[in-house]
C-alpha cells in the first residue's frame, strides 16, 4: 500500500489560510467556517476537472462592507460577516474569476449572452456543490423563462434553471 501511494505522488493541497486575508473584527469561528467552506468547494471543483492553478481569487473579509461582491482589480473576493449565513453566495462570488480564467478574459470583454452563461455556470457550480438550489434571492428550482427573461441575471438565473433541472431530472 506504501508502494502505491508513493508512486501516486503527494495529493496536492492548496493552504487557503495564506490566502484568506482577515481585515478587521472576525469570530474565529466564521474565519474556520469560511476557510473550511472555500477549501471544501476548491476540491470539489478539481474533483470535477476545473483545475485552479496555483492560486484562486483571495478572499477579504472587512466587517465594513455592505453587500459582497468581486474586485476583478483586486482579484479578490470581499464580504463580511454579515454575509455568513449565505456562505453560498460567497462561492458563487470565488466562482466567477475562475470562469473567467477559463474564458482567457475579464467580464467586461464579455457579451451580454456570455455574462449570462457565465452567471448561470457560477450559481449552478455553487448550488451543486452544496445540492441546494436556492440562494440568498436565487432559486435555480424555479425553472426560470428565457422567453419572459430581460435582464443578464434573469437570463442568467434561467440557465443556471436549465442546468439544475438537468442535474436533477
Amino acid at each position: 500500500m506504501a508502494t502505491e501511494e508513493k508512486a501516486q505522488g503527494p495529493k496536492e493541497v492548496r493552504d487557503l489560510r495564506r490566502e484568506i486575508r482577515f481585515v478587521g473584527n472576525s469570530s474565529a469561528s466564521f474565519e474556520r467556517r469560511i476557510i473550511e467552506d472555500i477549501s471544501a468547494y476548491d476540491e470539489y471543483l478539481r474533483r470535477i476537472g476545473m483545475i485552479i492553478g496555483e492560486q484562486g481569487p483571495s478572499v477579504r473579509v472587512d466587517n465594513s462592507a455592505e453587500v459582497p461582491y468581486y474586485d476583478p482589480a483586486r482579484q479578490e473576493v470581499l464580504i463580511s460577516e454579515k454575509h455568513a449565513e449565505d456562505t453560498t453566495f460567497i462561492l458563487v462570488l470565488f466562482t466567477h474569476p475562475l470562469l473567467m480564467s477559463y474564458a482567457g478574459r475579464d467580464q467586461s470583454q464579455l457579451t451580454a449572452a456570455g455574462r449570462a452563461v457565465e452567471w448561470a455556470l457560477a450559481f449552478y457550480l455553487a448550488c451543486s456543490f452544496r445540492d441546494n438550489p436556492r440562494t440568498g434571492r436565487v432559486d435555480l428550482s424555479s425553472g426560470g423563462s428565457l422567453q419572459s427573461a430581460s435582464s443578464i441575471d434573469e437570463i442568467g438565473e434561467a440557465w443556471g434553471s436549465a442546468f439544475w433541472h438537468m442535474r436533477t431530472n
